[in-house]
């Protein structure tokens, strides 16, 4: 999971550039969406929203 999350952390961090309010919740909610994608379910989404909001906030 290493190697795809290093690959894909430039998109969380562009989409990361908008946190006012209500954008960044949705921000945080597209992360958490192309995470589960690219896993195709397999990541635990507890353990990614951790990660997305020490990468958010």
């Amino acid at each position: 999971m290493m190697g795809k999350s290093r690959k894909n952390s430039k998109g969380i961090e562009e989409v990361g550039g908008k946190r006012s309010g209500k954008k960044s919740g949705k921000a945080r909610g597209f992360s958490l969406g192309q995470v589960m994608q690219k896993t195709k379910g397999r990541a635990n989404p507890k353990v990614v929203s951790e990660i997305l909001d020490k990468k958010f906030g």
